[in-house]
């Protein structure tokens, strides 16, 4: 409610009369046409009259408690707070105001109440609904919790970035100063592989931050064509066959029927190739599958091996920058958070499975549009 309908509603309820005839002939109408009710209740809150508002449904869902005790309605600390209220009033003959909250069937709501002291130790306690005022205030809330998460998000996300930064960085510089007075030949050779290698994986790290910063902010350009599914996973699986580790197989299973499906089939195939990239860094034995599905008007594309798995620990990290499920193994961290905010743009979700020791699987859905 806005401070001008509180201000009003207040009033009405220290202008009411103790006059129970009065309240009965007289007001009944303003309270039809107000979203207040007003209840007629003693210190021990059996309900003895309520005046409905604009609401015919609530009315009649309150009238139903006619005579009945509402402590069943009331958590403790909400009891607590309205009998102290009911009392005070009763007590000093003077107008409180309190707010709390009530379940019925099971149903919470959230009321600002005023109560006026009325005849025979009752009061009439005057309800108004604050539903919205307190959805309101929650989203604001979530709001600024949301902001401060964000805020430590980005502070972590800096101090990783720079952490992985400067770790091939002062590689490439520690070796190239000794480089500079180095005069056996296999050494120099050595360190000049060492300066090489840690330049790539800058240019790497590099290159994987400015993807994911243009994908999250929205400025990578997404190209939607109407794509032959089938010649795409024939694509993705010959690509991949040659790069399968010894004692790893790579097998395909998809539909007869020809899929097609309107998306970007660069961004979709840099997506799959991440799968089976992390699928073959993880894989000593065994089996490595490609599957495409309809599955309750879904495309799933899928990549499951039998791999190492992802420990359990580290199964909700694994979308989170900069971390890796082995510290020692290739790679910038940033792989499935890219592919991640890329099947966000794409429309789509990701879901994995993995279990140590029997692999994981990994998939993308999107809704199946048949290529429209």
């Amino acid at each position: 409610m806005n401070e001008f309908d509180m201000t009003m509603f207040e009033k009405i309820s220290g202008d009411i009369l103790h006059d129970y005839n009065y309240v009965s002939k007289v007001c009944y109408s303003l309270f039809d046409s107000l979203p207040i009710y007003g209840y007629i209740i003693d210190r021990n809150l059996i309900i003895y009259d309520i005046l409905g508002g604009t609401n015919p449904e609530k009315t009649q869902k309150a009238k139903l408690m006619i005579g009945e005790n509402s402590r069943l309605t009331l958590e403790q600390t909400n009891l607590n707070l309205l009998t102290k209220a009911i009392d005070l009033s009763i007590v000093n003959k003077r107008r409180e105001k309190v707010e709390f909250s009530v379940v019925y069937n099971n149903e919470k709501s959230y009321y600002s109440a005023v109560m006026n002291p009325f005849e025979d130790n009752k009061v009439m306690m005057l309800l108004y609904c604050i539903d919205d005022n307190v959805a309101y205030v929650k989203s604001l809330v979530d709001a600024k919790l949301k902001a401060e998460e964000d805020a430590q998000n980005k502070i972590n996300y800096f101090a990783n970035m720079s952490h992985e930064i400067r770790t091939p960085l002062n590689a490439i510089t520690g070796f190239a100063d000794l480089l500079v007075n180095e005069t056996d030949p296999m050494i120099q050779k050595q360190y000049t592989e060492i300066i090489k290698n840690n330049s790539n994986m800058l240019m790497t790290l590099v290159n994987e931050v400015l993807s994911l910063s243009r994908v999250e902010s929205g400025k990578t350009e997404m190209v939607f064509v109407k794509v032959r599914m089938e010649e795409f996973i024939d694509e993705l699986s010959q690509i991949h066959m040659g790069m399968m580790p010894k004692g790893v197989k790579l097998k395909v299973i998809q539909p007869k029927e020809n899929i097609i499906f309107r998306t970007d089939r660069n961004r979709l195939m840099e997506v799959m190739f991440n799968f089976l990239s992390n699928a073959i860094k993880h894989t000593r034995k065994g089996l490595i599958t490609i599957v495409m599905e309809i599955k309750d008007k879904k495309l799933i594309l899928s990549v499951k091996d039998t791999g190492e798995g992802i420990p359990k620990e580290k199964q909700t990290l694994v979308f989170e920058r900069f971390i890796k499920v082995d510290e020692h193994s290739s790679g910038t961290g940033l792989g499935l958070p890219i592919c991640d905010a890329i099947v966000k743009r794409l429309g789509g979700k990701i879901e994995y499975q993995s279990e140590i020791g029997k692999g994981s699987t990994f998939s993308v859905i999107f809704p199946y549009n048949e290529g429209e």
